[in-house]
């Protein structure tokens, strides 16, 4: 119950500032630690790993990646298909990333449109690696996603795409 009510509309409202992003993180924590009925010096990292839950700046780029696989895939509706626009549809080039990279929208400043939910997920899409993007299914994507070690990637081990 604590995690739906924690990621209910997560995608939309995670553009917000880093401050805030980690409020909720700590409500997270907190939840855990009452769950478990641990010490508040207890290590949070050991806390959620026995609740097999991921952080949350994790969980929400997981849901983002999964939105955007079901948008590529014609799995959503019509107008965020709009949002989302793949290498190929604008250039004639053929490469090998052409069909699974996105094209990242322009934008004038990082704080004002650059956290927008375009640009963050496609900052997130691009930085996976190519056999995350090219998943049979979305039940196999949310798998390897969670299983995966986010830590080894530029953009999805820090708060740097919420910015």
């Amino acid at each position: 119950m604590i995690k739906q009510v924690m990621l209910y509309g997560s995608i939309v409202w995670s553009s917000c500032s880093i401050q805030n992003l980690q409020k909720v993180f700590r409500l997270q924590k907190g939840a855990a630690r009452v769950l478990l009925d641990a010490n508040t010096r207890a290590n949070s990292v050991e806390l959620l790993n026995k609740l097999n839950w991921l952080p949350f700046y994790y969980k929400v780029k997981v849901n983002i990646c999964v939105l955007i696989y079901k948008c590529l895939n014609g799995q959503c509706p019509a107008h965020m298909r709009d949002i989302v626009r793949v290498n190929s549809d604008i250039h004639t080039r053929n490469n090998r990333y052409s069909s699974i990279n996105l094209v990242c929208p322009r934008y004038k400043r990082e704080t004002e449109s650059g956290r927008s939910f375009g640009v963050r997920s496609t900052r997130i899409w691009n930085d996976l690696p190519r056999f995350l993007k090219e998943s049979p299914s979305v039940h196999s994507l949310k798998r390897d996603l969670t299983n995966i070690d986010f830590a080894s990637f530029k953009a999805i081990d820090t708060f740097k795409v919420f910015i």
